[in-house]
């Protein structure tokens, strides 16, 4: 009778593992940013619906506040959005808030959810936009499996809605910020 030999595969090459760890690295680095992503992308919509309530409550206080102008970029954008929605489900968003500024939104383009935001501003509600953001349309776009844009990606096609072409003076995610004072000119809400 003939014996078997005990499988006892050899380890990988060093050239082989060396290989393969470049990639695994990658898989495992993409892994945290999807979580990290997933996670500012809900804590936003907590935020923005907690700023809705905080808003209702200070516009029934006695001596009612005027209304707010909110501006925000980025994930402060998704914050102010869904405060808007948050605004409009509550039934209490007239006259709550004057004016929005949504730029560089990681918001889905999806035009009822826009018109219902819409609902909750009295005045403006401007979409500011760059189609030079990569790091938004990555990261957004791979998130929501390339299905839609994000509205800081492109117009948003709603009834007043105004949307402003930002890329001559956003050419990447982290221009925002550096921007604001030009950005907030151009549209004319400094005043």
């Amino acid at each position: 009778a003939r014996r078997r030999r005990p499988l006892n595969p050899s380890p990988p090459s060093p050239g082989v593992a060396a290989a393969a760890a470049g990639p695994l690295a990658l898989v495992s680095f993409s892994q945290v940013i999807d979580s990290a992503w997933a996670m500012a992308l809900d804590r936003a919509v907590k935020a923005g619906r907690l700023l809705a309530h905080v808003l209702l409550a200070r516009a029934s206080a006695p001596s009612a506040a005027r209304p707010v102008t909110l501006v925000g970029y980025g994930m402060g954008a998704r914050v102010v959005f869904h405060c808007l929605l948050e605004l409009v489900r509550a039934g209490a968003a007239s006259g709550v808030v004057e004016h929005a500024v949504l730029l560089g939104a990681p918001v889905t383009v999806r035009p009822e959810r826009w018109a219902m935001a819409r609902a909750a501003v009295a005045g403006r509600f401007v979409n500011g936009y760059s189609r030079a953001d990569w790091v938004l349309a990555v990261v957004f776009r791979a998130s929501t499996g390339f299905v839609r844009p994000a509205g800081g990606l492109c117009p948003v096609p709603v009834a007043g809605v105004e949307n402003v072409n930002l890329g001559a003076l956003v050419k990447g995610h982290l221009d925002y910020g550096d921007a604001l004072p030009e950005i907030v000119e151009l549209i004319g809400l400094g005043g």
